[in-house]
């Protein structure tokens, strides 16, 4: 992956019941909508792919630091990098 052509990364971390973690980048065109906190857009809650060729989305929560544990369902992270300062979402272009 390079910054220059996926300017806002979107890692989805998956973890193995053995305890091993590891780390997909799922690109921003994927990225259909983000569902935030109503009165705070910061706040990132959970993350909806567009649908793939058959037909299917999925929904992803964000992480939260407060439930960290090995059985934990995927999560995503989004880092925006070169951001618009006042600019939220995942801007695919």
């Amino acid at each position: 992956m390079e910054l220059g052509t996926q300017r806002q990364p979107v890692p989805a971390a998956f973890h193995r019941p053995g305890g091993m973690s590891y780390l997909r980048v799922v690109p921003s065109a994927d990225i259909e909508r983000i569902s935030s906190q109503p009165n705070d857009v910061e706040q990132e809650l959970r993350y909806h792919t567009r649908p793939d060729l058959d037909g299917i989305s999925l929904s992803y929560p964000a992480y939260d630091p407060l439930d960290d544990s090995p059985e934990m369902p995927p999560v995503m992270l989004h880092y925006a990098v070169n951001r618009p300062v006042g600019r939220s979402g995942v801007n695919p272009t």
